[in-house]
């Protein structure tokens, strides 16, 4: 079953494959995409438009935050070639913890 779109036919905004298709087209520079998944019912296809709005609330600020905490350190001081345990910032064990909790 695919939720991306709701009973209704309208795409979930809270679907991961919208945030990766709004990650797309903020890092490509594009205006929209032409999703296509194959279902029982056959091919749809849904014509996703760049939604700015939706990059700035949901998005943007997580994505600099996992940079500035998580990438770049190891970036600049790479542990792994050095086989010590990789950092994790207290937002990363905080998001596993939780994520356990809900299991």
């Amino acid at each position: 079953k695919i939720l991306f779109w709701s009973s209704k036919g309208e795409v979930n905004q809270n679907h991961k494959w919208y945030y990766q298709i709004q990650g797309q087209l903020h890092i490509t520079r594009r205006q929209y995409c032409v999703f296509a998944a194959w279902t029982p019912k056959g091919l749809k296809t849904e014509t996703i438009l760049k939604d700015d709005q939706f990059w700035k609330t949901e998005m943007e600020e997580k994505l600099v935050s996992f940079y500035m905490k998580c990438l770049l350190p190891e970036l600049v001081d790479p542990r792994k070639v050095r086989n010590m345990p990789i950092r994790d910032p207290d937002t990363i064990l905080q998001a596993i913890e939780n994520r356990k909790r809900k299991l």
